[in-house]
């Protein structure tokens, strides 16, 4: 067990890859909030990389049989290796959650700008609003959510599997469908307008170029869906199968860890269940200030790990050295390791039935 104390207050943001010079001119220009200038620095960070190299092989330099190869993978390893991938998503997902910029035509183009950023990392365009935002937040990981976690074995590989299958291929039929039932029509049409946007864009570049298409836009979507899918189910794999409903009881914080560094706190995602429109900056400060609500409400929070960390360790059936893990929140229920295993173990339960 251990001893809370929470170290992020006071750490500082890692997440712009590289320093980008006037970012703070740009910033104080563009920004409604100057907290969000790691935000703003890493997405010029995917305009100066990423964005024109994706371009630029898919337009102007020819297939070269087995280096075209070679710069496709090498250009995955480095996206993914260095977490700018991941740290796209997150950049994605708070920025959807709380527009960072201000100015009549910067707010038009916002999502849009987002959407475009993605496509060097096989993001796919126009379903994230929906599928996140809307679907995921407003049914809270319940039935009607395509990402929900619930029904599933979560303890087992065979649980994941069955989840990155339908995450992966039911998104594309149960988004507009959702959408339609909803009566949710902006959100239908923006993601109907990004499905004809996105398809004619990689139409063009196959027809230009299908080699390099294939390597830096349709086999990156599939990685990205995979990836998407994994981190979602790993967020959501200690589902009380008694209490499910409760945001306290749903998924699980981290403190203490690299991640939220890199990736704008997103290991507080009890926090951002509760109120998904707190800033990422004021996360830690939150969890802190509210601690106490946690502790009555025997929340999980665990210490110095990542989320791929608690995957692996409910995957693998080490539910005893994961509760190594947990920290004793002040004024909660005091257990053994042995009983928190226990209720590790009993969260990775399916529900049956609510």
């Amino acid at each position: 067990m251990r001893v809370y104390k929470n170290e992020d207050i006071k750490a500082e943001s890692t997440a712009p890859m590289f320093k980008v010079p006037y970012v703070k001119e740009i910033g104080e220009y563009l920004l409604k909030d100057k907290r969000d200038l790691p935000l703003l620095e890493f997405m010029c960070n995917i305009v100066l990389g990423p964005f024109p190299l994706m371009m630029t092989m898919l337009f102007i330099v020819p297939t070269i049989p087995y280096v075209s190869a070679l710069i496709a993978i090498t250009y995955t390893i480095v996206l993914v290796v260095t977490g700018f991938s991941s740290k796209y998503v997150l950049a994605t997902h708070y920025a959807f959650h709380r527009p960072i910029f201000k100015g009549t035509l910067m707010k038009a183009i916002h999502d849009h700008l987002l959407c475009i950023l993605g496509i060097p990392f096989g993001f796919m365009p126009g379903l994230y609003r929906l599928h996140h935002c809307v679907m995921h937040h407003i049914e809270n990981n319940g039935k009607a959510d395509i990402s929900s976690t619930e029904e599933y074995e979560r303890g087992k590989i065979s649980g994941l599997l069955k989840y990155m299958a339908v995450f992966l291929f039911g998104v594309f039929f149960y988004l507009p469908y959702y959408a339609i039932t909803r009566q949710l029509w902006g959100a239908f049409g923006r993601w109907a307008f990004w499905r004809v946007v996105h398809t004619t864009f990689i139409v063009i570049a196959y027809r230009v170029n299908p080699t390099h298409t294939m390597y830096f836009c349709i086999i990156p979507m599939f990685i990205m869906g995979m990836a998407l899918s994994i981190g979602n189910y790993f967020q959501h794999i200690l589902v009380d199968p008694d209490n499910s409903r409760c945001n306290y009881h749903l998924t699980y914080n981290i403190i203490n860890t690299v991640d939220n560094q890199q990736l704008f706190n997103d290991c507080y995602h009890i926090t951002h269940h509760i109120n998904s429109q707190i800033h990422w900056t004021e996360m830690p400060a939150e969890f802190d200030k509210k601690v106490m609500n946690y502790a009555q409400n025997d929340a999980l929070v665990f210490e110095g790990i990542t989320i791929g960390h608690v995957g692996y360790y409910v995957l693998a059936g080490k539910f005893e050295a994961l509760a190594d893990y947990i920290v004793e929140l002040p004024g909660a229920k005091k257990r053994t390791q042995k009983e928190w295993a226990k209720i590790l173990e009993h969260r990775t339960k399916p529900l049956v039935s609510q």
